[in-house]
């Protein structure tokens, strides 16, 4: 159910056979779209779907076999990312693949997608590490980092505030940066 200020239900989607994994509403709060699972064929099948909220309606729907979705995120009102056990895509808002990058038979360990849709994936090492990735809204590998341990913890706030004000105080950005590397530092 979509509720208004005043907690009224304004939409409900009914569902049938499918498994709600995650959900989301756009900023502008005009479309919902929301990762399913079915399980009809005897494998798992990831559904995105979008939903125009006013007039309650399906505008677009996409499915992967095998796929297993885990966070679904708008990035701004025309696109979603969805970060599922074996890539990540971004959709448009009729639910067309935008972009799709697999995760190369490696396990997802952890992930978070920030609120303007940039992501951080930790899969899997071989040697009992880890291998950090992170991707713009866009869908760009902005970078690769393998660990010489596990990383079981992530925060991708500290990661993006830093880059923001990379982009705008480079020399606050580098100060602030070495301030709070040198706290996690001290804290672990």
């Amino acid at each position: 159910s979509v509720l208004n200020a005043e907690g009224k239900e304004t939409y409900l989607w009914k569902i049938g056979d499918e498994y709600l994994v995650d959900v989301d509403i756009s900023p502008d709060g005009k479309k919902l779209v929301a990762a399913t699972i079915t399980t009809e064929t005897g494998h798992i099948v990831q559904n995105v779907v979008m939903i125009d909220v006013a007039k309650a309606k399906e505008i677009g729907r996409s499915t992967v076999e095998g796929a297993m979705p885990l966070r679904v995120k708008f990035t701004d009102r025309s696109s979603a990312v969805v970060i599922s056990d074996d890539r990540i895509c971004g959709y448009d808002t009729k639910a067309g693949v935008k972009w799709e990058e697999t995760f190369e038979n490696r396990l997802i360990d952890n992930y978070a997608i920030d609120e303007e849709g940039n992501s951080v994936v930790v899969l899997r090492g071989i040697k009992n590490n880890s291998v950090v990735r992170t991707y713009t809204k866009s869908g760009r590998n902005s970078g690769e980092y393998t660990t010489s341990t596990k990383v079981n913890n992530i925060s991708l706030n500290i990661v993006c505030n830093i880059s923001t004000l990379c982009l705008y105080k480079w020399k606050y950005c580098y100060r602030t940066s070495i301030l709070m590397l040198t706290a996690l530092l001290k804290k672990s």
